[in-house]
């Protein structure tokens, strides 16, 4: 008091520090195909509310009458009709973090189930920034669970949950097979974030067969094993690139390439680089390689359509009209080229035609015209 004592104490008292994982967000993570049926930012396939056109339907009672389709009703004078649009609805998506010693992986100090926990939590943070309903289980030593929910809440949820995590073995929870499925809601985004041990394969399959939509990020051990490794002689460092990597990576691509055709999307990642460049330029390559899938469809339908409906005249002896038809497939061809969608209405009426008046007014037979027909839908589609 007064400055004349002074008393020095000191309590101690429990603290805890938590440090977050880094979760910047990757734009171009891709939910889930099926979706829930609540209103969000997911197109669903299916009609209902919305603001991009699906499709025609008849009119219902209760229809609001900006929504009559008038050109479509005069061709019917009959029936009423009413245009739906593209229903965009919320994903279930479920972010599985593989915390099993067995997946793991250390070197010089350094685990890759610290890269997976990063993996995780900006997967999770772009899948709630794009209104998904989100939730987490972390499976190790024994099972956690973060019920699913949206938004920012749901998000520091998910990041306290994954800095809570750590590796641990259990002979129970050793595989995948005792992935608790019953916590996914069918037909659901299950999104695996693991290195993947060999047996993980059929429990991957068998998800996907049940209806599940899955896909599997994979830090790759191999890669992140060798950016580790201290530093060795070139000859050495050399004999142990193109045989021990090279043999282990053969491995890898081939276990990987079964899941592929099972069905399963995989996402190798290489820890050196930044997570979310490594997805966009995962889902770009993925994107690309269903538009190259896209247009072999297409091309091949035009060249079936056209050689059908062309062999078909020909056989009838009418080779000048074959002739036409055939310069007009390739027209359809350049049309595509030049991506002239709107080309792709002519051509199916053009081949339509050309299959009808076959049909119907020439008696050719039914075969090559069908074949033809049927070949243009499938392009116009």
């Amino acid at each position: 008091m007064l400055g004349l004592l002074r008393i020095t104490a000191e309590e101690h008292a429990e603290s805890h520090l938590l440090i977050l994982p880094p979760s910047p967000g990757s734009s171009s993570a891709d939910p889930a195909a099926a979706t829930r049926v609540y209103a969000g930012t997911i197109p669903a396939r299916v009609g209902g509310e919305g603001v991009e056109f699906f499709g025609v339907r008849q009119y219902e009672m209760g229809d609001s009458a900006r929504r009559i389709n008038w050109r479509a009703t005069a061709r019917h004078p009959e029936s009423v009709f009413s245009n739906e649009f593209q229903q965009e609805r919320v994903a279930d998506v479920a972010v599985v973090l593989d915390g099993r010693d067995r997946a793991d992986l250390r070197v010089a100090g350094r685990a890759l189930f610290d890269h997976a926990v990063v993996a995780a939590g900006t997967l999770a943070s772009a899948l709630l920034q794009q209104g998904n309903r989100v939730g987490l289980l972390v499976y190790s030593q024994y099972l956690q669970w973060t019920y699913p929910g949206y938004g920012r809440v749901q998000r520091e949820r998910i990041l306290h949950a994954l800095a809570n995590a750590a590796p641990g073995g259990s002979q129970i929870f050793e595989g995948l097979q005792y992935l608790p499925t019953r916590l996914f809601p069918p037909e659901s985004q299950i999104v695996l974030v693991s290195p993947l041990v060999e047996d993980d394969l059929t429990t991957l399959v068998q998800l996907r067969a049940r209806g599940y939509q899955v896909l599997v990020i994979c830090p790759n051990p191999v890669l992140f094993e060798m950016s580790n490794l201290p530093a060795l002689d070139p000859v050495t460092q050399r004999w142990m690139s193109l045989w021990l990597v090279g043999f282990s990576r053969l491995e890898r691509t081939a276990m990987l390439g079964r899941l592929r055709r099972a069905g399963v999307q995989v996402i190798e990642w290489n820890v050196a680089h930044p997570f979310d460049l490594a997805m966009r330029g995962a889902f770009r390559r993925m994107t690309v390689a269903r538009d190259k899938v896209t247009v072999l469809a297409l091309i091949v339908s035009i060249v079936l359509g056209t050689g059908s409906l062309a062999w078909g005249y020909v056989g009838v002896g009418l080779p000048q009209i074959a002739r036409w038809i055939v310069i007009f497939g390739a027209v359809w061809l350049i049309a595509v080229w030049q991506r002239w969608r709107w080309f792709a209405h002519l051509g199916l009426a053009a081949f339509f035609v050309a299959a009808a008046l076959g049909l119907w007014f020439l008696n050719f037979p039914p075969g090559w015209m069908f074949a033809g027909a049927i070949c243009a839908l499938l392009a116009w589609t």
